[in-house]
């Protein structure tokens, strides 16, 4: 939350890693025009889940589906860099 609100300053030169950034539609904690802004600096992939708030994503009904999704972004970048 803190990268997404400017609070840490990081060097988006040096993070040389895929990175993923996932947000759920009605998130209240994380406004979504932030979350877009930090995927965009990062040239992230993003993925918005429509229905869900900040933390439904983890811990809510379907928080499956959003484990499912990352291990699977995982495991194909892995794929990709062997």
């Amino acid at each position: 939350m803190r990268i997404a609100r400017g609070t840490i300053a990081v060097n988006e030169n040096m993070v040389t890693c895929p990175t993923l950034v996932i947000s759920g539609e009605h998130d209240r904690a994380i406004p979504l025009r932030l979350v877009k802004m930090v995927a965009a600096k990062y040239d992230a992939l993003y993925k918005e889940y429509s229905g869900y708030c900040h933390h439904s994503l983890v811990f809510g009904q379907g928080c499956e589906k959003v484990a499912q999704d990352i291990l699977n972004w995982i495991e194909d970048k892995r794929t990709c860099m062997k």
